[in-house]
């Protein structure tokens, strides 16, 4: 009870105390507010150094790209002297250098002096403010061992960096000094460069007798012909296996009368404009008078694409005066079927019946009527440039009998092989029978029969191109 009693009775604390106390919190609160702003610059000049070292590390791992550094050097107009092997460099040749990544984005800028870089490596052009408190200036300088010639320079790179940022920092602790770009000089070796024309690296001002007789000499370079090297020449070999046939000649003129051809007559020489399927190339022919059942000789006189795509053009004079023909301008980029016109004889041989038909891409489809009673279709498909033709004639102009159409029929070799294919031609047929029809055209060989049933379709078609 006297201890509850003496608490009771005691006072509150006098003014002065109450003073001490609060000057002390303050004491204490100021002094863990200086602590806790040291402690946020500490951890600030740490992450900027970070940024310095990564950003040092990643500018250095695109100068040793070799992908990049080709870029670099396109892009700065005083490295000219070192995009050749061998360099046409001077020795102690150097230059303030534009950076560029192998993907061409600019990384550095040689005369931008708000270039930069934000703490994420990232480029900037506001050094200085907004966070681009980073910059790296990049020198290159060409070093020869030799004073007399610079034919395979040592390229030396630095890196000066700067920054922009509230804190202290020394940058001079993150410079790159005059690092010799190793892999580069490795890729300009002499064994490098000689390999690239084909030769082979003696060293400079060597000859080599070769065991043919003949005296080889280096080049400026130190490069010699591999034929320096070439042994005598054995014996001949037995002949090769005999290559595949060559293309088959057009077929003969059909005289469209059905009747030898006239003497004395004769088709007119002259020129024909033709235009490719999608109106972007012209070709211009000409051609000379032949007389009746002769070819004649035509010429490509003028184009619009100069010596680029082939053209096909080939002309027999017919009995009547006109021109049985092939005519081809090219599409500019795509597949292109030839313009005609052909002659197809009736079964019997005594009808005769004219198709003509136009130019046209992969894809087209045209139907084509012929004379005395003639029909058809040419057919441009995707995978050649030649007409699968289906041309039927009957025996009598006036009524058409019951046959199997004439025409051409096209496809692909069974190798891949986009320069290979086959074209087959076969004439209109009665019923009840089997045509077999020979391929005509070049690098590739093939088969073809077909059937013409009683309803005057092909049936049981059997194809092969090797």
């Amino acid at each position: 009870m006297f201890r509850i009693t003496r608490l009771l009775d005691q006072k509150g604390m006098s003014l002065v105390e109450a003073l001490v106390g609060i000057s002390m919190i303050g004491v204490v609160a100021a002094s863990a507010a200086t602590l806790m702003v040291n402690v946020t610059d500490s951890h600030a000049v740490a992450n900027d150094k970070v940024s310095l070292t990564n950003i040092s590390s990643s500018l250095m791992n695109v100068i040793m790209n070799e992908a990049a550094w080709s870029v670099t050097k396109t892009r700065n107009s005083s490295m000219a002297c070192s995009r050749t092997v061998p360099s046409s460099c001077a020795s102690g040749h150097k230059s303030k250098v534009s950076l560029f990544n192998s993907e061409g984005k600019q990384l550095t800028h040689l005369n931008n002096p708000d270039w930069g870089f934000y703490s994420n490596g990232q480029p900037c052009s506001t050094y200085g403010s907004n966070g681009c408190n980073f910059k790296a200036e990049i020198n290159w300088e060409v070093k020869c061992s030799n004073t007399q010639s610079c034919l395979y320079p040592v390229e030396e790179v630095s890196i000066k960096f700067s920054y922009a940022g509230t804190r202290s920092i020394n940058t001079a602790l993150y410079d790159i000094h005059a690092l010799s770009r190793s892999s580069h000089a490795m890729n300009s070796s002499p064994f490098s460069v000689c390999a690239t024309k084909g030769m082979s690296f003696v060293g400079y001002g060597r000859s080599i007798a070769s065991a043919t007789g003949g005296t080889y000499t280096a080049d400026q370079h130190g490069c010699i012909s591999s034929l320096a090297f070439q042994g005598a020449r054995g014996s001949q070999g037995p002949p090769g296996p005999r290559g595949p046939a060559g293309i088959k000649g057009k077929d003969g003129v059909a005289y469209y009368s059905g009747s030898p051809p006239a003497t004395g007559g004769s088709c007119s020489g002259g020129t024909l404009t033709l235009h490719s399927p999608d109106k972007k190339n012209k070709c211009v022919f000409s051609y000379a008078s032949a007389a009746y059942g002769e070819s004649t000789t035509v010429k490509l006189v003028g184009s619009t694409f100069g010596s680029g795509p082939t053209v096909d053009y080939w002309a027999d004079c017919r009995t009547d005066g006109t021109w049985n023909y092939r005519a081809l301008c090219p599409n500019a980029n795509a597949m292109t079927c030839v313009q005609g016109s052909q002659d197809v004889k009736s079964p019997n041989g005594k009808n005769t019946c004219r198709f003509d038909w136009p130019m046209g891409s992969s894809g087209d489809v045209h139907k084509v009527s012929g004379t005395n009673g003639g029909s058809g279709s040419a057919v441009c498909p995707q995978d050649s440039g030649h007409w699968t033709l289906s041309f039927k004639c009957p025996d009598d102009p006036k009524k058409a009998g019951i046959t199997c159409p004439a025409g051409q029929e096209s496809l692909p070799s069974a190798s891949g092989d986009a320069n290979k294919h086959c074209v087959w031609s076969f004439s209109e047929s009665a019923p009840n029978k089997t045509v077999t029809a020979k391929q005509y055209n070049k690098n590739a060989s093939g088969h073809l029969s077909a059937y013409c049933n009683d309803k005057g379709q092909w049936v049981n078609v059997q194809a092969r191109c090797d």
